[in-house]
């Protein structure tokens, strides 16, 4: 049975075993699967769009941000604001925030969508990130962690609304 994980990538930074996944300035993304090489049937764990919650930790999703991009162990949970959105501050700026189709890093933080896996084995991971804010900034990048090591990132211009299509194979380790 295959096993998938849906995800978005904004500002993207996935921890698998966790997976991050992080972007640098605004973004959006599309649903990301995470496929195990090691099952016959498709079965989905994890979909970041439909699991979006405000609560930390749901479905194994946490929402945060990197206060040193790449950095896993600088992982710094987010606030819910009632607006829908996880937030760095309450008070902005620096608008680092997270909403379940897409995210606004800062000129000091990754804003990262983090899944904890359930499963270790072969992975596959798929998507799309582009830059949704066309009018400003200087682009983003997205990145996606595996087990804390990058596996994935691509630099998208700032005028970049088509993006790109990703596919990763990767190993994830189940952290007990």
């Amino acid at each position: 049975m295959k096993k998938l994980l849906n995800t978005l990538l904004l500002t993207v930074f996935f921890v698998l075993g966790s997976v991050s996944g992080f972007l640098l300035p605004v973004y959006s993304y599309e649903v990301a699967q995470i496929s195990g090489a090691d099952t016959s049937a498709d079965t989905v764990i994890a979909d970041s769009q439909n699991d979006f919650s405000g609560v930390q930790g749901q479905d194994n999703w946490f929402y945060g941000y990197y206060t040193n991009c790449g950095n896993s162990s600088s992982f710094t949970q987010m606030t819910y604001d009632t607006s829908g959105w996880w937030e760095e501050a309450e008070t902005q700026p620096p608008w680092t925030l997270l909403r379940y189709n897409g995210g606004n890093p800062s000129s000091n933080h990754c804003a990262v969508r983090r899944w904890i896996s359930e499963v270790s084995g072969d992975i596959v991971i798929t998507g799309r990130v582009n830059k949704n804010d066309t009018s400003g900034g200087d682009g983003i990048t997205a990145s996606i962690l595996v087990d804390g090591v990058n596996v994935w990132s691509q630099d998208i211009a700032y005028n970049d609304s088509t993006g790109v299509t990703y596919e990763v194979n990767a190993t994830v380790m189940l952290i007990l």
